[in-house]
């Protein structure tokens, strides 16, 4: 039987942070979004607290300057440079890496001779050493076991960050009685009180139940492979390429609000750049564009919202030609005199550039344009060249208070040892 092994990182934006800052091991550090708004990232300290994910930085400020808790304003370059780092140390101890999200990944622990749990140790240990970032790992015959095992890892000191469910029936049974049904990789909230209706309120429950029409009523074909999954049936295969995003989605809060149009669109031409950056990065073209805006729901000011799609006559990666056609979309949608708290844009149809259909009318070789500008970002840094109204956005949003050096992608910011 091949084992195989989640691998995630232990409040990993907080644990980036804290790798710079040995100041704060095992103190309360908390991350924050774009224009450090919400909580995106908690340490243990911090979540013992009482500080809840997603909370208003504004409404928890009194607690955490009274418990002194470390305040970040999020750095993904720094982020995805440690993830990466972790993933290339993952591919050192196995054939078959699946990258889940930034902080998580799948391994197949085909072939390892040695017990299982000791090699995971040595790999646990490996990370920290590296790049230290403490991982937890949890084990399984199957990729729902295996993310079940890692909440375990997680949550009993004793494990030492690696907890197996690849053992005898009995034991593992007696695990799954302690998990919550909502905690079931894949099962949301909503599909949780349905379940908890039908007296399915653990792991266990949802293993043991055996009326598989009522799990595909509530949970459609997924339902029925985390069913088999549980009973040791493998289903979902770890799949070492990376398949190419359906929508690619660019947007953001802005603080203060926008009232310009000029600004608004000023910071669609940035979140365009973004998007088709990503969509180049995964070799494809996009041949449907969405551009939406919204005030801010939560004040009384008057409410509007509204957005538009655009179907291209054909599929295209070059940013300028989108960039004009979310400026003509947002001239359509644009009202005068509100304030526009969020806008982006999500770039669906999306093919491979290899599938591009040739047009008599309209000039679609741009190909080595985009190229060369991704390849002159890439050397000389992000926005070297760039759409030339996206200075306007950059120079009027606020700046994040509390965002830490880019230790590892940034030659200014790498520290000094004196």
């Amino acid at each position: 039987m091949t084992l195989i092994a989640l691998i995630d990182c232990n409040s990993f934006y907080c644990s980036c942070e804290q790798v710079f800052r040995p100041d704060l091991t095992n103190k309360p550090v908390v991350v924050l979004s774009n224009n450090d708004g919400c909580v995106i990232a908690r340490s243990k300290e911090a979540k013992d607290l009482g500080i809840p994910m997603g909370a208003p930085y504004h409404h928890y400020k009194k607690l955490m300057t009274f418990h002194k808790v470390a305040v970040f304003s999020a750095n993904f370059p720094l982020y995805a440079n440690f993830s990466t780092r972790i993933m290339n140390t993952l591919t050192q101890f196995s054939d078959s890496v699946e990258v889940y999200s930034i902080d998580e990944a799948f391994i197949s622990l085909k072939g390892i001779a040695s017990d299982v749990i000791s090699y995971s140790q040595l790999l646990r240990q490996t990370i920290f050493k590296w790049t230290g970032i403490p991982v937890s790992i949890g084990i399984g015959s199957t990729k729902v076991l295996a993310k079940a095992a890692n909440r375990f890892a997680k949550s009993i000191p004793e494990s030492n960050g690696v907890f197996s469910l690849a053992s005898s029936p009995a034991f593992i049974d007696s695990a799954l009685k302690l998990l919550p049904v909502e905690d079931i990789w894949g099962i949301g909230k909503q599909q949780s009180k349905k379940l908890q209706q039908r007296q399915i309120k653990t792991a266990f429950d949802f293993k043991q139940y055996k009326n598989r029409s009522v799990l595909l009523k509530y949970l459609t074909k997924t339902g029925l492979q985390l069913h088999d999954e549980l009973n040791g049936k493998s289903c979902i295969d770890i799949s070492t390429t990376i398949e190419p995003r359906k929508n690619i989605q660019s947007s953001r809060s802005f603080k203060p609000e926008l009232t310009e149009f000029d600004d608004v669109a000023a910071a669609l031409t940035l979140f365009t750049t973004r998007a088709m950056e990503k969509l180049r990065k995964q070799n494809s073209l996009t041949q449907l564009i969405s551009v939406f805006i919204r005030t801010n729901p939560f004040n009384n000011k008057p409410q509007y919202k509204n957005g538009i799609t655009i179907s291209l006559p054909v599929a295209t990666n070059n940013t300028l030609e989108v960039a004009h056609i979310v400026r003509q979309c947002l001239s359509v949608i644009f009202k005068k005199g509100i304030e526009i708290k969020k806008a982006g844009i999500i770039l669906s149809e999306i093919t491979d550039d290899t599938s591009l259909q040739q047009s008599l009318f309209i000039n679609t070789n741009q190909s080595n344009l985009m190229a060369s500008l991704d390849q002159i970002n890439k050397k000389y840094g992000r926005d070297t060249i760039h759409p030339a109204n996206t200075t306007r956005f950059i120079k009027k949003r606020q700046s994040p208070k509390w965002v830490s050096p880019q230790y590892t992608t940034n030659w200014t910011d790498i520290l000094t040892v004196k």
